[in-house]
């Protein structure tokens, strides 16, 4: 009778930690834990530059970290539904500042590329980087013809840590 009742309690903790893993976060290695696996990073003011960190790291091992001009960071693009609420959060830390957002498409395959209207929904000024680690969040309703979505990080000066990234609809 007791293995029954350990063997019972052993499956219910998987399938809390089974359903908390699949129903979180819509980005891939949104903790760096993979380098930067998932992103892709753009110069837009050089010397902008991007890179991982395993010294200061918020949680896990890694953390991305942005310095220099103004760089641009993408991540994978997910699935969304028109008409829905996404809460995108991040946690930053540094002396730069950064500004969090989505861009929205009504197509994004292989062979065609749509934007959705409006495109860009962000924050309404960047935010400031201090010393300690912050969170960052914001919310955003999918546009009525979106389909696909990637999170842009961009950090316009300064050096700024980003880790933990998620986005949850």
């Amino acid at each position: 009778m007791r293995s029954w009742s350990i063997v019972a309690v052993i499956a219910l903790g998987a399938a809390v930690v089974w359903g908390a893993a699949g129903s979180g976060n819509l980005l891939k290695n949104g903790g760096f834990e993979q380098g930067k696996s998932g992103w892709l990073f753009y110069k837009i003011v050089l010397p902008a530059e991007m890179g991982v960190s395993n010294s200061a790291a918020h949680s896990g091992t890694n953390c991305a970290v942005m310095s220099g001009g103004k760089g641009f960071l993408h991540s994978s693009v997910f699935d969304v539904t028109a008409g829905k609420t996404y809460t995108l959060r991040a946690w930053i830390k540094g002396d730069g500042k950064m500004d969090l957002g989505i861009l929205w498409w009504a197509k994004y395959d292989d062979e065609h590329i749509a934007m959705a209207s409006p495109h860009w929904q962000h924050m309404e000024k960047p935010v400031a980087a201090q010393g300690a680690w912050k969170q960052v969040t914001a919310s955003y309703t999918a546009p009525a013809d979106a389909t696909r979505a990637y999170v842009r990080i961009v950090v316009t000066d300064g050096k700024v840590f980003i880790d933990d990234v998620t986005i949850s609809g």
